[in-house]
């Protein structure tokens, strides 16, 4: 699950989980996106040094 890349998204990821509809789970991954920072390193972002 992709969301494991994003730091402190355990609510996020029970919003996701319990959306019925696509409306839901859209605004649900949507705030994952606006709210939380992908861990570095996690495969999408270059480490910082």
């Amino acid at each position: 699950m992709m969301i494991q890349i994003f730091n402190d998204s355990g609510k996020y990821i029970k919003k996701i989980k319990k959306a019925q509809r696509l409306a839901e789970y859209e605004t649900a991954v949507d705030l994952v996106l606006r709210d939380l920072e992908m861990i570095p390193g996690a495969g999408f972002l270059p480490e910082r040094r």
